[in-house]
């Protein structure tokens, strides 16, 4: 069982963790198909969890119990906010795998849609506990999948609603350094990350 006490610490999940964040890209269209013909080539995967955890019991990827999402939540933010994750304009960005447009009747501020997809974001230095809540609470998805990129949107393309052009996508795409897969009964995440 895990305590909110603890502090997490990132376990290496090698290929199964690999295999895992691929398995949750495909689940998506649009900007996950895309970071899965681009960006998604070489790279390591590790989840945040609870010191002591084996690591035959942090493959377990559908299996909650670990932590907890609060937990997992104030990593993330401490996470990207750090300087080892990417430029200091990128951005952070949500897709809601399951979402169309039509689905989402007052848009996040944040949102936008391209195609049938439907994205939340948010620049690095707004990644916050409160932001990232919001987002998770105007979510239709079940599974939560992230992108960190260094790309960072026109402004105005990718605000207040707006239907953006494929390639501010693509562009999102090629720029991905990490991917945060939701795992351990959505508790969790695993986060793949591209080889400098």
């Amino acid at each position: 069982m895990f305590s909110h006490s603890n502090k997490l610490v990132e376990v290496p999940l090698g290929s199964e963790g690999v295999a895992y964040v691929g398995s949750c890209l495909r689940q998506g269209a649009g900007l996950c198909a895309k970071v899965a013909e681009t960006a998604f080539r070489d790279g390591t995967t590790f989840a945040p969890l609870p010191e002591g955890v084996s690591l035959q019991r942090a493959q377990k990827f559908t299996t909650g119990g670990l932590t907890s999402r609060r937990q997992t939540n104030a990593w993330l933010v401490d996470y990207v906010r750090s300087p080892r994750v990417g430029a200091v304009s990128g951005c952070l960005v949500f897709q809601d795998v399951w979402a169309k447009p039509c689905d989402t009747a007052i848009p996040h501020p944040n949102g936008f849609f391209q195609g049938a997809n439907v994205y939340y974001w948010l620049k690095k230095d707004a990644v916050d506990i409160h932001a990232i809540s919001e987002i998770f609470r105007q979510m239709k998805s079940f599974l939560l999948i992230a992108m960190y990129s260094e790309y960072l949107p026109p402004g105005e393309s990718a605000s207040q609603g707006r239907f953006v052009d494929e390639s501010v996508v693509t562009d999102l795409a090629r720029k991905t350094v990490r991917i945060f897969a939701g795992a351990y009964d959505q508790e969790g995440v695993v986060v793949w990350s591209k080889r400098a």
